[in-house]
């Protein structure tokens, strides 16, 4: 074989080389960027939830007071939670992030006692009052500062319910503070509340 035919097929074989190598570095670039607009946008590795997750803090504005029944039959009002700050879990019977988030819930239930409500509330309408008393008994979450609720008054509408779970955190005023779509850990439910004791 002559030189410039060893030649070629040398440059031929650097080439393929190259572009194979360009090619994976480009496939990892294009990971990576997906990942990192994807974390941008919202914790959708974090989160169970079928819709996207955020946190945003909203105008402050009068949340309006909803009169509900809780699963045992007993009617309240939410405006007699004013002094207490008030988290709302917008959930359903069988949604995987709602399911994993009990038990942060139920730790921030014990650690903040009376100096918060927690409201769960499901906003599945298919459902029924007797299945949200079989999904709180399950959970053992009888606490006496854990109330649920189905959503007969709106709640869902009100807090632009479009994932489950979405979070709404009120404050002692009654004045909404901060919304979040999807799970959160004990620590994050923690900071909220912190910040509004």
């Amino acid at each position: 074989m002559s030189r410039v035919k060893v030649k070629r097929k040398r440059e031929k074989a650097s080439l393929k080389t190259k572009i194979g190598r360009n090619a994976w570095l480009f496939g990892i670039l294009f990971i990576v960027v997906a990942i990192g607009v994807l974390s941008v946008s919202g914790n959708y590795f974090g989160s169970l939830s079928p819709g996207p997750t955020s946190s945003s803090t909203v105008n402050p504005n009068q949340v309006p007071n909803f009169h509900l029944t809780d699963v045992d039959g007993n009617t309240f009002d939410t405006d007699d939670f004013h002094g207490k700050v008030v988290v709302y879990e917008l959930m359903y019977v069988g949604c995987p992030a709602c399911e994993a988030e009990m038990d942060a819930l139920h730790s921030i239930a014990e650690r903040y006692g009376d100096k918060i409500v927690i409201l769960t509330i499901d906003v599945q309408q298919s459902q029924t009052s007797q299945q949200l008393a079989a999904y709180r008994n399950d959970h053992n979450a009888t606490l006496d500062n854990w109330i649920f609720a189905m959503d007969t008054d709106g709640v869902a509408n009100y807090f632009a319910v479009s994932a489950t779970p979405t979070l709404a955190f009120v404050t002692k005023d009654g004045l909404l503070s901060t919304r979040h779509v999807g799970y959160m850990t004990e620590d994050e439910l923690a900071i909220q509340i912190e910040a509004l004791l």
